[in-house]
């Protein structure tokens, strides 16, 4: 059971990394709602490319030993994407900078390895030969789960549309989707971007196994009049105790609430790599 709820909890935070909107009169400024999935996906990932940048906080809470926050900015455009995230932590905050070809790590001075005198580490995607490459997967996913395009693209093929609403939401109006998420197919998708010994590990018959939980992961999601995320809600709480429950055990494990929220579209941003002289040479064996 706990490598079942370590699955499904990966896959809540997959689609994943405040207080809801209330009901509101209809604003004539917002566009039909969507009913299926597919459409509300392609017409919000039109509208992330279309606004060219953003920024976001999220949250993650649920369990008292793993909360966390966030912040961090994207570039959302097809022909230059980018992203910086930092996770808040005080003295212990980490940042991130995620590009095309590479991804610059940045660990508080106590998380470095020994020897690492400069901030920065950088991590080339597409060189597999540095030992380096066995954390790109990680990265990469990292990537997929705070960018916007990635998180609707989840949703679309994943995802059924069950309600709607229209909703003022920290003075903008929102049509407000309520959806369910297929967790055996987000995590075929999470999967199929791992690293080869971790796709061996996830053998036909586990895949029976969580196919047959028939997990469905709740989410909502609000979209401007623009068809562009303003925020984001995933609680898997449910799903994780019907996996206990389907397995006859206690459901005492993490039960994570993720909230992510999106601002300033169109607004300035500023992603680019460290400077080279704080970049770190990372080990070759």
């Amino acid at each position: 059971m706990r490598k079942t709820a370590l699955f499904v909890g990966g896959v809540a935070m997959t689609v994943a990394l405040g207080a809801c909107g209330n009901p509101a009169a209809p604003d004539p400024g917002l566009q039909k709602a969507f009913t299926d999935a597919k459409s509300l996906g392609e017409a919000s990932s039109a509208a992330i490319a279309k606004g060219q940048s953003v920024k976001f906080s999220f949250e993650v809470t649920g369990d008292p030993k793993n909360t966390g926050k966030g912040h961090g900015e994207s570039r959302t455009a097809e022909t230059d994407p980018a992203t910086s995230v930092v996770l808040e932590g005080g003295d212990a905050a980490a940042e991130f900078r995620l590009f095309t070809q590479a991804i610059y790590m940045r660990l508080p001075e106590q998380g470095r390895t020994p020897g690492m005198a400069k901030p920065w580490a950088k991590f080339a995607l597409d060189d597999s030969s540095s030992p380096a490459a066995l954390f790109t997967p990680m990265f990469k996913q990292l990537a997929d789960n705070t960018t916007p395009a990635k998180i609707i693209e989840r949703l679309r093929d994943a995802g059924t549309v069950t309600g709607s609403d229209q909703a003022q939401l920290d003075g903008t109006a929102t049509t407000h989707y309520k959806l369910e998420l297929d967790g055996a197919k987000v995590l075929d998708k999470q999967i199929a971007t791992m690293p080869e010994q971790l796709r061996a590990a996830y053998t036909d018959e586990a895949k029976k196994r969580i196919q047959a939980l028939n997990l469905k992961l709740p989410m909502e999601l609000w979209l401007d009049s623009e068809q562009r995320p303003v925020k984001l809600f995933m609680d898997a709480g449910d799903a994780l105790e019907k996996a206990a429950k389907q397995h006859n055990v206690p459901a005492d494990g993490p039960k994570p609430m993720i909230t992510v929220r999106y601002t300033d579209w169109g607004g300035p941003v500023d992603i680019t790599p460290p400077a080279p002289d704080q970049v770190a040479e990372l080990p070759k064996s």
